[in-house]
């Protein structure tokens, strides 16, 4: 088919493309131009800079076939309306068994993902906030193992309205530190642009983001 993309799923560490947020996943993902919330720190890291409170967040979902996922995060607000956060980020795919060329069983294994990150924001003007994420990510597979370095990039932009945002983010852009063979591996990088609205006097908000990965099409969620 012609609207087939041929470099779909050719990048790497694509457990950074599952949202781990109930929330945010029941809005369709598109978090983008909204970033109210801890969940910034998995989409959106210039959404931290409003947060004033300590807090935390931890969710944790359970696959069918044994995967499992978690996220840990923690934000700290500073002065002047900046913000610190860090995170974990892991799956878990279960218990595989392994086998030769002859079907003969050797035993399991058990492949899994981890991600490290540390993450800032701070205003940059009233109606602007700009944030960064670091992130050290491991992949492990039988007795192969990989590790990349990736930094993730956002900002969101408050109207005077102050009911309407704009939001956009690159994500896992980076490169690869370690690969099983010469040959590295892409990240799953990913650029997006959002738009949130708080309809006036309706508990009610809308949001879409636009999606560009580096191996497919453009994509649109709304939520």
């Amino acid at each position: 088919r012609a609207d087939i993309n041929s470099k779909a799923g050719t990048t790497s560490y694509t457990f950074l493309r599952v949202g781990p947020l109930a929330r945010i996943q029941a809005m369709g993902g598109a978090y983008t131009g909204l970033a109210d919330d801890e969940g910034s720190l998995f989409y959106n890291p210039g959404g931290l800079a409003k947060i004033t409170a300590k807090t935390y967040l931890l969710s944790y979902s359970n696959y069918l076939i044994d995967v499992q996922s978690g996220f840990l995060g923690l934000v700290y607000p500073l002065k002047n309306n900046r913000a610190l956060g860090v995170s974990f980020n892991y799956l878990n795919w279960g218990d595989m068994v392994k086998t030769d060329s002859f079907n003969n069983e050797l035993g399991t294994f058990t492949p899994s993902d981890i991600a490290f990150a540390i993450s800032g924001a701070t205003l940059v003007n009233p109606n602007f906030d700009a944030g960064a994420t670091v992130k050290i990510i491991f992949e492990k597979i039988s007795v192969y193992s990989t590790s990349a370095l990736a930094l993730d990039l956002g900002g969101i932009y408050t109207a005077t309205d102050g009911r309407t945002k704009f939001g956009a983010t690159v994500l896992n852009l980076g490169r690869q530190l370690k690969s099983v063979n010469s040959e590295k591996e892409s990240l799953p990088t990913v650029y997006k642009l959002g738009f949130s609205h708080h309809l006036k006097e309706v508990p009610l908000i809308v949001a879409a983001d636009l999606n560009k990965p580096r191996d497919n099409n453009f994509y649109l969620n709304l939520g």
